[in-house]
């Protein structure tokens, strides 16, 4: 049975997701936090939370503070010995924390002016499964959008939009499809000002469908993006400085 990848719990706390090797205690034990997509599963008899790279992991907490549908980041421990299934882990699970889903538009945001209490972005953290693959569950990835000097409890929105007619750029000999990031600001926090990230999870489900195919049709393993968002603002859209995250890539499976 795999162990599972595991995330730093100091990380987690402070919004930053970073992949770290497994944390292993003394016996057959595993500890540390992972993400996820909250469904119900017939062969575990209730709630569990699963990735889209094989981890389905089952706990009487997920049950009592989970209904499925939730995309969620957790602790865990693991006593591997223990186990009595091959088609899921059974782990001790504390400190859920819940994330809003982002639907993804397929035309892009108008970019002829700024919106309504746009923000800038400082930069953006998408949570790798590995250095060359994006982690997804559900065909959706986990991303923290940092904001310099605003409250942690301000309400923000974001959308994120693509070109769905748009053919890929080449950067770096892959194929690339541009998405776009906007921000805005919904409502002033209260507490003390700060460089805070805001994590959602973004939905490219009918993004991937649609261009896993046509990328393996190329000949190619994986599916590329970036982001592109507004750093600093200007008088409107084509005035405000822009920038690009690096390439994203996302692992065509095989069937």
């Amino acid at each position: 049975m795999k162990k599972l990848k595991a995330l730093g719990l100091a990380a987690m706390a402070a919004g930053m997701f970073s992949l770290t090797s497994c944390l292993d205690g003394g016996g057959n034990t595993q500890s540390g936090s992972a993400l996820g997509y909250a469904t119900f599963n017939m062969d575990a008899g209730g709630i569990v939370v699963t990735d889209d790279f094989g981890s389905v992991v089952a706990s009487s907490t997920f049950n009592t503070q989970l209904s499925g549908g939730e995309y969620v980041a957790y602790a865990y421990s693991v006593d591997w010995d223990s186990q009595t299934s091959n088609k899921y882990t059974v782990a001790t699970v504390s400190g859920i924390n819940k994330f809003t889903e982002v639907y993804t538009q397929s035309s892009i945001t108008d970019t002829t002016a700024l919106l309504s209490n746009e923000l800038p972005v400082q930069k953006l953290a998408v949570q790798m499964y590995s250095v060359d693959y994006a982690f997804t569950a559900n065909n959706h990835i986990f991303m923290s959008v940092y904001h310099e000097d605003v409250p942690s409890d301000m309400k923000t929105l974001y959308e994120l939009s693509y070109d769905s007619s748009a053919d890929p750029v080449i950067v770096g000999g892959k194929r690339v499809y541009d998405f776009y990031l906007r921000a805005m600001k919904i409502a002033d926090g209260e507490k003390v000002k700060e460089n805070v990230p805001f994590t959602n999870v973004y939905d490219l489900s009918q993004f991937l469908s649609r261009m896993r195919s046509v990328e393996k049709a190329a000949g190619n393993t994986s599916v590329n993006i970036r982001i592109n968002y507004i750093n600093k603002l200007g008088d409107d859209y084509s005035s405000s400085k822009k920038e690009q995250s690096d390439v994203i890539s996302f692992i065509i499976p095989n069937e």
